[in-house]
């Protein structure tokens, strides 16, 4: 997990959260991103999980469940993904239509987080236990398509809950 101590959380207050990154609201200048860290495990377990992946940017590397040098066609890809689902958005309501009208109530699922760092040591973290955003198939079944690898682990959710994700995320990416 990333080491937020000495870094700025990104909030609405001083921030903009437009589908193609995050803007200063006093200059209007739109946020490098240095650094991206995703994380899924069970929330029980407190131990290392397979699904996981790490992307330095600057130095072109991702760690994790794939290891690799990325070309500026891998960088141009993930940068491609972010804003095709709203990734910088996902902390809206509008995200969550599935966990608010269809909502369980138990605690032994999967716990997940997405940390985004930014220029100047800004970060944005996206995190949820046992529920995804409602886009959250359609990224993860991009993403075996182009990787060939599960590292959202979409197949650990269950048919009924898969068909609303599907449904909820269909009207967020078709309007």
């Amino acid at each position: 997990m990333i080491n937020t101590w000495g870094k700025e959380e990104i909030t609405k207050l001083n921030y903009e959260f437009r589908q193609d990154g995050i803007y200063d609201k006093k200059t209007s200048k739109k946020l490098k991103l240095k650094f991206l860290e995703y994380n899924q495990g069970l929330s029980m377990n407190f131990g290392f999980s397979r699904h996981n992946i790490n992307i330095d940017f600057e130095k072109k590397i991702m760690k994790g469940c794939i290891n690799k040098n990325m070309a500026n066609k891998d960088i141009e890809i993930v940068f491609e993904l972010l804003e095709k689902y709203h990734i910088y958005q996902l902390n809206s309501g509008k995200y969550w239509k599935k966990l608010t009208y269809h909502s369980s109530s138990y605690f032994d699922g999967y716990e997940w987080s997405l940390y985004l760092v930014f220029e100047r040591d800004k970060y944005l973290r996206i995190f949820n236990g046992n529920d995804y955003p409602d886009i959250f198939t359609h990224l993860a079944q991009e993403i075996i398509d182009l990787t060939g690898k599960d590292i959202l682990n979409v197949n650990s959710i269950d048919e009924k809950d898969f068909k609303l994700y599907k449904k909820y995320g269909d009207e967020i990416l078709n309007e």
